[in-house]
């Protein structure tokens, strides 16, 4: 009889391990990205407290599923975002505080198919452009 509980708690357990594998898997699979990454090449010259001026950019953009990401190293001033199009017409303008600018998602579904101009600037003087495709 103790063998018969012991098997039962055994099987059990294993049932409530195997889940929680199949849940973190699933978890984990989530976060990867579906889609083509397609890095924008940032130019020009940022400049920032912590950097004032170097040759290193602590900011770079990046285009995957209708949505723009750019990351920033070093969030310590105010960023404007400009998106223009082919015309130079303003297609989509954000103003970023400090404290959210590490990591900013923008989309760009609404946006036809063409190539557009990426333009940030800060309050520092600091001026990063970069052009990109929208498929």
């Amino acid at each position: 009889m103790k063998l018969e509980k012991v098997t039962t708690a055994s099987k059990w357990y294993l049932m409530c391990i195997m889940i929680l594998g199949f849940l973190s898997i699933q978890q984990g699979s989530a976060s990867v990205p579906s889609c083509k990454l397609k890095a924008v090449i940032i130019d020009g010259e940022w400049k920032n407290v912590q950097l004032s001026v170097g040759p290193i950019t602590p900011v770079n953009a990046s285009i995957c599923d209708g949505f723009l990401t750019i990351q920033n190293t070093a969030p310590d001033c105010d960023i404007s975002i400009c998106i223009l199009n082919n015309q130079g017409e303003i297609v989509l303008q954000k103003q970023v505080v400090a404290e959210n600018s590490a990591y900013i998602v923008l989309s760009i579904n609404h946006l036809p198919a063409g190539d557009y101009q990426l333009e940030l600037t800060n309050s520092f003087g600091g001026y990063l452009y970069g052009s990109f495709c929208r498929d």
